[in-house]
């Protein structure tokens, strides 16, 4: 659901209107955008974008093949790259309402959207759509009271490797799509025969030993509470295949393509026996792509969590709810039938593009049958799914037509049976797992977090390793539905294995650390009484006598990971890390960021160990390694992880220092407040390691409870691996209870780490650090009260937190922040060119200079901005995107002025991606080419209206109006570090202003604006200021010398200064003198009250020099600052 962008959202700081000349003080390119969905009536969502690693021939979506000459410099006239011949192919995916007439009821979205994906050769300046779902005007189920619900697309993911293209989306409608469960071991024997004898396929893979076969079901939300919601059905899980060919297009006539992509018919996976939802993907060059997501058996859950994406979103699960499996080998992903769909003589997609067959073709080779992963389901004695029973010891043994019906002394999963008093009174006999594990259905997994990353086999093969992060309600914790508040706790569970041989029901690695006793805990816990601080939590013991440990609430798994070779060749030896968010209060609350890190051994081989095996886990301290216990059965880990967020107090309402602070924490573990009166508030604070920093009290943050500091919270939590290189970012507010309520806010924070997370520091100096500061911005009397501090740090020191975003005031806020290493997510070191010569392409000077080798020394962000003031009524309102690069590792962060509403100060910040103010934008995606010159960016932007009715019987009611949606591409250049720009090319200037447009005469309010330009070449006197001359003039005139001192005699200062300050009374003429008001700007006749223009232009320090075009601001002149003719209503600060 989408939320309202209020226009009184002008009150904010730090916002951007528009820049006459694009973002001239940020990238050094030109504004680029497109338009890709094109369907701005239709409501559009779940924007993504990959890069393919290779070019080709740059190619229209026309179909024409030409040139890329559209990479203009800021002045919109100058190349700054030449025209390109090629391009690397761009992949974006998203869904889209094609029959806008959308409910949206509680929090889901319900409507009639198809998975799209839009494909651009010629870097983002075309995009071809194809629509891949085709269901939205489908019906699979019918509801009870007779309406044929749609086959609404509610989520779309991709991956991409090599030429290779793979989608998977959730889907309500749950037929077709020739999925195999529905292959009959009779029937189909023949074409089941030799996807095993041929391809090597086993039972496993391809018959349904997990229940996947059933009828489609449905979930009535009326009996939960939401009538308005009512019955929904339950989705299913889709697959597409894409493949880029080299050759015309067959499904084309007026056009001869270079290439194309070519799309197999989508193929079901699952039947709607259970709720399908949050599809995660990954693909691996040489290896093959994964999917897996989650199934509810009672449905997706409303969800009754504080923190955002708890409700309706999937994070919150009924029991039994697991994640699921499949994935395709590369060495199987284009093979297809041919057109007579005969049985063991597939064709490969390009053999298929030679037939007069235009229709598209369906896969061969199908997705592995989906598998359970985790072991959340229960399995008893009688009457349950045949994998209770198989042995899987002996998979060649598994007949699909004889498939057990009853345990026996070999099954896997039901070894043994006990009886199982539940809690309902029932008395059950459930199976036990040969390694000692009860299946008695009681927790659920949810929002798996996916990597996938290559290897070679000592036989020459390829794989990948699977490497996944799932979070699970607490094990020993029933989901009490009728208990206030619902207890939505959850552990964090990890997950590596070969993408080929993956586990089946398996249990996963325990990654949070067990709970500890925080310092006055006997007050709030009686569990804590006698046990001091620090110390963990008495030993429970479940009902079948083994040991378990209480723990906070850990969840929003997030990984990063390194490549095999990178991990292997890195000093520290890191192969992965495991982000989580963790906390003390079990619904919602105050919470800190973990890592967990992940290091190879010393005999590490890599053709043969996972690097990212559970068991790599640094940990100093661990318990339960031989296997004993069966609720941790890879072992426990007692030792903490890093808290990255961690902060010392230095000072808050009731004083300063952190203990003496935190014993002011009101809160009880169970979310109680025993305030009574105002919440405390944290007012300043430090990221502490130990030494000397001032407040820091010789304490380090990075080995902290949460508890140690329980007023802050921290989220969106991300970071990538690059050999020993760590980045970390994070958004986090000092005070947890008043940003729940809008009235603190989130920054976007980084951190940086150059021995594979072990210390956190400023760039070393022999990575080309020369130390770096910034500023931090504390609070005063209030927390709206904003006091800026300056940190400096050496090379290769200790450096805090930094705070990039430098958002002040609480009327905005941060939401999703994005990022991207050069080359993108998976790193690519260069730009290949052997795909062009595999096909028969010949060129020359390739790759281009800037996609030859990554330069590891940059990367990108970007962040949402959110509506604060709607926070208390629930999750903040998309607002604009910010970007920025950053080089020297992170030292420094590209900026653009600004300038603030309240007290005119210019400030640096990010510059901005998406900032109109009656737009709302989201769900951005990002990726960079591997020298850091060019970034690309996706989002959803869309306006909207919400109108109030009260319907007959006295009920208030929101209707939302979503229109202007649609999915927008970026491109943003960057000119390379050591460009020598032969051309002299002008200036540009750039007007900023606050958003203030009425200013009043009786007042004696003062205009002030001030200039910013940018030189875009290096042909001046690098001794002189690159820019030399400001000239003002207001409708036109510019002050002559003569009256310049009568005029500063005033207050009046616009003449050849970056400042310029323009008293409303002197611009309209109230004094004897210069009149600068010109008959028929304002519509009246040398009338001294009205619309001024106020103009800029620069000249640089060129030999010749060169002026840059005119910008211009207006502004209106009344009697008083409250008269409002023409007045219309601006975001604060405004750039022209």
């Amino acid at each position: 659901m989408k939320g309202k962008k209020f226009l009184w959202s002008f009150l904010t700081v730090i916002m951007l209107l528009s820049m006459t000349v694009g973002a001239a003080l940020a990238e050094d390119g030109a504004l680029f955008r497109r338009d890709i969905s094109k369907t701005p009536d239709n409501e559009t969502e779940k924007a993504a974008i990959y890069m393919m690693d290779f070019y080709v021939p740059a190619q229209a979506s026309t179909g024409l093949v030409g040139p890329v000459d559209n990479y203009l410099l800021a002045d919109g006239e100058t190349a700054g790259y030449v025209a390109r011949d090629y391009a690397k192919p761009l992949i974006t995916v998203w869904i889209d309402d094609l029959h806008p007439v959308e409910e949206t009821k509680g929090g889901v979205t319900f409507g009639n959207f198809d998975a799209f994906v839009g494909v651009s050769l010629d870097d983002g300046t075309s995009w071809k759509t194809t629509n891949l779902s085709r269901s939205s005007d489908l019906s699979s189920f019918t509801l009870k009271n007779g309406y044929a619900y749609p086959g609404d697309v509610h989520n779309v993911v991709h991956q991409v490797a090599g030429d290779n293209i793979f989608v998977a989306w959730v889907s309500k409608y749950c037929d077709g799509g020739t999925p195999l469960y529905k292959l009959d071991p009779s029937l189909d024997a023949t074409y089941l025969g030799d996807l095993e004898s041929t391809y090597g396929k086993d039972a496993v893979y391809l018959y349904d030993l997990f229940g996947v076969n059933g009828t489609q079901r449905s979930v009535d939300y009326a009996l939960q509470g939401f009538p308005d919601v009512g019955e929904v059905p339950y989705s299913c899980v889709w697959t597409a295949r894409g493949k880029l060919l080299a050759g015309d297009d067959p499904k084309t006539e007026d056009k001869t393509e270079a290439t194309y992509v070519m799309w197999t018919k989508p193929e079901r996976l699952t039947s709607g026996s259970r709720d399908a939802n949050l599809p995660a993907v990954d693909c691996a060059a040489g290896a093959g792509c994964v999917l897996t997501w989650q199934e509810d058996p009672e449905g997706l859950r409303p969800g009754q969590g504080l923190g955002p994406g708890e409700g309706w979103s999937g994070a919150v699960a009924n029991q039994k709810t697991d994640i699921w499996y499949s994935y395709i080998n590369f060495n199987d992903f284009d093979l297809v039938f041919d057109s007579a769909l005969t049985v063991a003589a597939p064709l490969t997609m390009a053999e298929y593009a030679l037939s007069t067959d235009t229709t598209l073709p369906k896969p061969y080779v199908p997705m592995a049958i989906p598998t359970r992963l985790t072991d959340n389901n229960m399995c008893k004695a009688t009457n349950s799914d045949p994998y209770c029973y198989i042995d899987f010891d002996d998979i060649d043994a598994i007949d699909p037509l004889a498939l057990p019906t009853a345990p026996t002394a070999d099954s896997d999963f039901c070894a043994t049976q006990i009886s199982w008093l539940n809690p309902g009174g029932t008395s059950l006999k459930l199976c036990v797992t040969e390694d000692n594990r009860l299946l008695n259905g009681r927790v659920a997994s949810t929002r798996v977090r996916l990597n996938l990353k290559p290897y070679t086999k000592t036989d020459g093969t390829g794989s990948a390793w699977v490497i996944m992060g799932t979070e699970e309600n607490k094990a020993m914790g029933e989901i009490l539905v009728n208990e206030e508040p619902i207890d939505i706790g959850k552990d964090m569970w990890y997950y590596s294995f070969d993408m080929f041989d993956h586990p089946l029901v398996d249990q996963g690695g325990f990654a949070n650390q067990p709970a500890q006793c925080k310092f006055d805990a006997s007050v709030d816990d009686p569990l804590c009484t006698g046990i001091n601080e620090g110390e963990f939590y008495p030993v429970q013991t479940d009902a079948r006598g083994f040991e378990y440990y209480l723990t906070e609430i850990s969840r929003r798994f997030a990984l990063t990971t390194n490549s095999v070779s990178a991990a292997a060749g890195s000093e520290s030896g890191l192969a992965a890390m495991m982000i989580y968010k963790q906390g003390i209060i079990n619904q919602g609350g105050p919470a800190d960021i973990m890592l967990r890190r992940v290091v190879i051994p010393e005999d590490f081989d890599p053709a043969v160990d996972n690097p990212y095996a559970f068991e790599n886990m640094a940990c100093d301290e661990w318990l339960y390694t031989d296997g004993s216990n069966p609720n941790y059965l890879k072992g426990l880990c007692l030792s903490p992880a890093i808290n990255i967020s961690g902060t010392t107090i230095v000072e808050c309402t009731s004083g300063t220092g952190n203990d003496a602070c935190a014993d002011t924490f009101p809160v009880n573990n169970d979310g109680s407040n025993t305030s009574g009166g105002d919440f405390p508030k944290v007012f300043e604070w430090r990221n502490c390691d130990g030494s000397s920093i001032d407040g820091c009290e010789d304490d380090n943050d990075l080995d902290d409870q949460t508890w140690e500091n329980p007023f802050d919270v921290a989220k969106g939590h991300r970071g990538f691996l690059d050999g020993d290189f760590v980045m970390m970012m994070y958004a986090w507010s000092p005070n947890w209870n008043s940003n729940a309520v809008g009235n603190d806010h989130y920054n976007l924070y980084a951190r940086r780490s150059f021995d594979g997370g072990l210390t956190w520091t400023t760039t070393p100096a022999d990575l080309g650090g020369v130390g770096t500061t910034w500023t931090e911005n504390y609070y005063g009397a209030t927390i709206g009260e904003f006091v800026p501090y300056e940190w400096t740090f050496a090379a290769g020191e200790f450096e805090q937190a930094r705070n990039v975003s430098q958002l002040n005031g609480n009327k905005i806020t941060i939401l999703d922040p994005r990022y991207s290493p050069t080359g993108g997510l998976k790193l690519y070191p260069t730009i290949r060119t052997d795909w062009l010569t595999a096909n028969g392409f010949s060129f020359e000077g390739l790759p281009y200079d800037d996609d030859l080798e990554r330069d590891r020394s940059k990367f990108f962000m970007v962040y949402e901005t959110g509506d604060n003031t709607t926070v208390r009524d629930g999750e903040a309102v998309p607002l604009n995107l910010y970007y920025s690069r950053a080089t020297v590792f992170g030292d420094v962060w590209e900026v653009m002025d600004y300038m603030t509403d309240k007290d005119d100060l210019v400030l640096d910040r990010w510059p901005w991606l998406e900032n109109k103010d009656e737009i709302l934008s989201g769900e951005a995606g990002m990726l960079a080419n591997p020298g850091g010159t060019f970034m690309y960016a996706v989002w959803n932007q869309w306006e909207e209206e919400i109108t109030h009715y009260v319907d007959d019987y006295g009920i208030e009611y929101e209707e939302e109006l979503v229109f202007n949606s649609d999915i927008i591409f970026r491109r943003l250049i960057y000119l390379p570090d050591d460009t020598t720009v032969e051309v002299n090319l002008p200036p540009v200037a750039s007007i900023l202003a606050t958003s203030q447009e009425v200013y009043g005469v009786t007042e004696d309010q003062i205009i002030s604006l001030l200039a910013t330009a940018r030189d875009l070449d290096k042909m001046g006197d690098e001794t002189l200021d690159p820019i030399q001359e400001y000239v003002w003039t207001i409708n036109g005139v510019a002050i002559p010398e003569e009256y310049q001192d009568a005029f500063k005699e005033m207050g009046f200062d616009c003449f050849k200064d970056k400042q310029c300050n323009a008293p409303a009374r002197v611009v309209s003429g109230h004094w004897d003198g210069y009149q600068f008001q010109q008959p028929g700007w304002s519509g009246q006749n040398n009338y001294n009250l009205g619309w001024y223009e106020f103009a800029l232009q620069v000249k640089d320090n060129d030999d010749p020099a060169k002026w840059s075009k005119i910008v211009k601001v207006k502004k209106y002149i009344a009697n008083n600052a409250t008269d409002l003719p023409g007045f219309r209503i601006f975001l604060p600060l405004t750039s022209k």
